[in-house]
């Protein structure tokens, strides 16, 4: 997986996997990103949650750079 250009899509319920393009929104450093899939979202505003290579949760400013 080219992470420059794509990043792992996990369902946080099922674990269901895919690899999708990168959003512009997608932290630069962040290797996964956690959010309800269609078949386990109830229809409540899912949350989306992104993490590291290390498995950490990112959780700075997204106008801050990664080492802020």
């Amino acid at each position: 997986m080219n992470l420059e250009t794509h990043i792992l899509l996990r369902c946080p319920d099922c674990k269901r996997e895919m690899e999708v393009q990168r959003d512009e929104f997608d932290y630069p450093e962040a290797v996964r990103v956690e959010v309800r899939c269609d078949e386990c979202d109830d229809g409540d505003f899912a949350e989306i949650f992104q993490y590291d290579a290390a498995g950490k949760h990112i959780t700075r400013d997204p106008s801050l750079p990664a080492n802020a």
